[in-house]
C-alpha cells in the first residue's frame, strides 16, 4: 500500500465518513433495481413530462412555492428515468448523515467512536421508511439534510479562527436557514435545536455564566432569527396558503374555535409522538414487516444487516487497534447526562410545530414523512440511554440496533417492490388489450393483487404518460379509482370538474371504461 494511502487509511475521521457512506450505499442501494414511482410522483412525472419541467413551479405554489422551483430544476436534471430520483434521494440521505457526524464531531470531538456508531444509526434508524418512494421524498430529504447542514455550518463558522472561512460559513449556513424553512415549514423546530447545540457548544468553549452566556447566544443567533422571522412574516401575513395543514389562518381559526381541545390534544399528541420517535420506531415497525415478510426476504435481511453490523464491528476493531480508547469511564454520566437531556428537547422541537400544525407522527404508516426530522434528537436520547448499560453491553447495544434498522429498512424495501411490478403489469395488460383509448374517456381501474391505486393520478398520470405522452394543458385521458363513492357517481352519471393542484380534471361518468386487473407472475 503506498504511503498516501496507508495514511489515509489510518485517518479515523476517513474511516469513519466511509463507513457512514457504505452503511447508506448497501441499506438503501441493494433495493433500487426493483423500486419505482408511487402515489404523488405520478402527476408531477406527468406534468413535467407533458406540460414541461417549469409547469412543476405552479403545481406547489398552493403550499410550498420554493418547493416548486427546486423541485421543476432537479426535475430537469434527473428526467423521467426511475434510477436517477432513487440516486438522488439516496445522495441527500447520505449527505444528511454527513451533516450530522459533522455536527456531532464538532460539539463531542473527543468522542469519535461514540459519535461515528451514533451516525450510523442515524443513516438507518427505522422511524422513517418513505424512502423508497423517492420522487417525492427527496423533497424531505432535501430539507432535512440542508438544516443539518445550516447547523454544522453556524458551528464550524463559531470553532473556526480562518476569517474567511468563517465568513463563508456563515453566509452559507443563512442561505440554507432560509431554504430548509421554505421547503417545509413544519421543519422550522430545527431552529430551537440550532439554539440548544448554539447554547451547548458556547457552554463548553467557556462561557459559564448565565447572562454571559445568553449574551454570547444573541451575538451569534440573531441573524438566524431575522431569517426565521422574515419567513414567518411571510408566511403568515402574505402567503395564503390553500391546502389545511399549511393555511396559517385556518389553523389559528381551530385554536380559537376549539382551544380547550386543541390544547389537551397538544399535549397528547407530544408525548405521544415522543415516545413514537424515541421508543415504539425501534419495535412497532421492524415487528409489523417483521411478522409479515417471507422467509427469504427475512434471510436477505439479516445478510445485509450482517454485512452492516460487520463493517461497524471492523471499525471498532480498527479504532481499538489504530487510536485506543474513546472515553473515560468517568466520563459517562455526565455524557449521559448530556445525551439524554439534549435528545429529548430536540425531539420535542422537531415534533411540536407537526403537532401544532394539527398533524401527527404515525408509525403504521409507512408514506409519512413526519419520522424523519426528530432523528438527530432520537438517536442523541438512545445514546444517553445505551451509555446507561454496563460497560460491557455498551457496544452490544448499539449494535443490535444497527441490526434491527438495517432489517427493517431492507424489508420495507420488499414492501414496496411488488407495488412497482403491479403497477408495471396492469398498463403492461392495458396496452396490449386497450392499444387505443378514445380521448376524454373515464378509466376507472381496480387491482385484486394486493395493489390498488389511491388517488385519481396515480391513474391517469401513468396512463396519459403511455398513449398521450404529446404536450397537453389537460390530462387527455381521464381516471378515477373504483372505491364506493366512485360507484356512487357511475350510477348517478355525474359530471364532475376539479382539480389536482393547479391540473384541470373533467370527470364524465357517463364515458366509463372499467379495468379490472390481477397481475400475474411475470409479463
Amino acid at each position: 500500500m503506498k504511503p498516501t494511502l496507508q495514511k489515509l487509511f489510518k485517518n479515523e475521521t476517513f474511516i469513519a465518513s466511509l463507513l457512514i457512506f457504505l452503511t447508506t450505499v448497501i441499506t438503501y442501494g441493494v433495493s433500487i433495481p426493483e423500486l419505482g414511482y408511487y402515489h404523488d410522483d405520478w402527476f408531477v412525472l406527468w406534468s413535467g413530462h407533458v406540460r414541461g419541467a417549469e409547469s412543476i413551479i405552479p403545481l406547489f405554489s398552493t403550499d410550498r412555492p420554493f418547493m416548486g422551483v427546486v423541485y421543476s430544476y432537479v426535475y430537469r436534471l434527473l428526467g423521467d428515468a426511475v434510477i436517477n430520483w432513487h440516486l438522488y434521494a439516496l445522495l441527500w440521505r447520505f449527505i444528511g448523515g454527513l451533516a450530522f457526524f459533522w455536527i456531532l464531531r464538532l460539539i463531542w470531538p473527543n468522542h469519535k467512536y461514540i459519535t461515528t456508531l451514533m451516525a450510523v444509526l442515524f443513516i438507518v434508524y427505522p422511524g422513517f421508511l418513505s424512502q423508497p418512494n423517492a420522487n417525492t421524498k427527496q423533497n424531505h430529504l432535501y430539507g432535512f439534510g440542508t438544516a443539518l447542514l445550516s447547523i454544522a455550518l453556524m458551528l464550524q463558522a463559531m470553532k473556526t479562527n480562518i476569517r474567511g472561512w468563517k465568513i463563508f460559513c456563515s453566509v452559507l449556513s443563512l442561505a440554507l436557514t432560509a431554504n430548509y424553512l421554505l421547503i417545509y415549514e413544519y421543519m422550522i423546530g430545527f431552529e430551537g435545536t440550532r439554539l440548544l447545540l448554539l447554547g451547548y457548544a458556547l457552554f463548553q468553549g467557556g462561557f459559564r455564566q448565565f447572562r454571559s452566556l445568553l449574551k454570547e447566544i444573541f451575538k451569534r443567533a440573531w441573524p438566524y432569527w431575522l431569517v426565521t422571522a422574515g419567513f414567518l412574516y411571510w408566511r403568515v401575513f402574505i402567503f395564503e396558503g390553500s391546502r389545511n395543514a399549511t393555511d396559517v389562518s385556518g389553523l389559528a381559526g381551530n385554536y380559537f374555535g376549539n382551544f380547550r381541545y386543541m390544547s389537551i390534544r397538544l399535549f397528547v399528541e407530544t408525548i405521544k409522538d415522543f415516545l413514537d420517535t424515541s421508543i415504539f420506531a425501534w419495535f412497532v415497525q421492524p415487528y409489523q414487516l417483521f411478522s409479515t415478510a417471507p422467509y427469504s426476504n427475512l434471510g436477505f435481511a439479516f445478510l445485509i444487516a450482517g454485512i452492516i453490523a460487520s463493517l461497524v464491528l471492523l471499525y471498532a476493531f480498527l479504532f481499538k487497534k489504530w487510536w485506543g480508547a474513546d472515553y473515560n469511564e468517568a466520563d459517562a454520566p455526565r455524557l449521559i447526562k448530556d445525551f439524554l437531556w439534549i435528545g429529548a428537547l430536540v425531539i420535542v422541537c422537531a415534533i411540536l410545530p407537526v403537532i401544532l400544525s394539527d398533524r401527527q407522527v404515525e408509525l403504521y404508516d409507512a408514506y409519512k414523512s413526519y419520522g424523519l426530522h426528530p432523528i438527530a434528537g432520537v438517536v442523541l436520547f438512545i445514546a444517553g440511554i445505551v451509555l446507561m448499560f454496563q460497560p460491557k453491553f455498551r457496544s452490544l447495544v448499539p449494535i443490535a440496533l444497527i441490526g434491527i434498522s438495517v432489517s427493517t429498512q431492507v424489508l420495507n424495501a420488499d414492501y414496496w417492490k411488488p407495488f412497482w411490478e403491479y403497477q408495471r403489469q396492469m398498463w403492461w395488460q392495458l396496452t396490449w388489450r386497450a392499444p387505443d383509448i378514445k380521448d376524454d374517456t373515464l378509466v376507472m381501474t381496480y387491482s385484486s393483487g394486493g395493489y390498488n391505486p389511491q388517488q385519481d393520478y396515480e391513474v391517469w398520470g401513468p396512463i396519459n404518460l403511455i398513449y398521450n405522452p404529446e404536450p397537453a394543458e389537460t390530462p387527455i385521458i381521464q381516471a378515477e379509482v373504483l372505491n364506493s363513492t366512485t360507484a356512487y357517481n357511475v350510477v348517478g352519471q355525474d359530471v364532475i370538474n376539479n382539480y389536482v393542484r393547479d391540473i384541470k380534471l373533467h370527470r364524465d361518468f357517463n364515458n366509463v371504461l372499467l379495468i379490472s386487473i390481477s397481475p400475474i407472475s411475470s409479463c
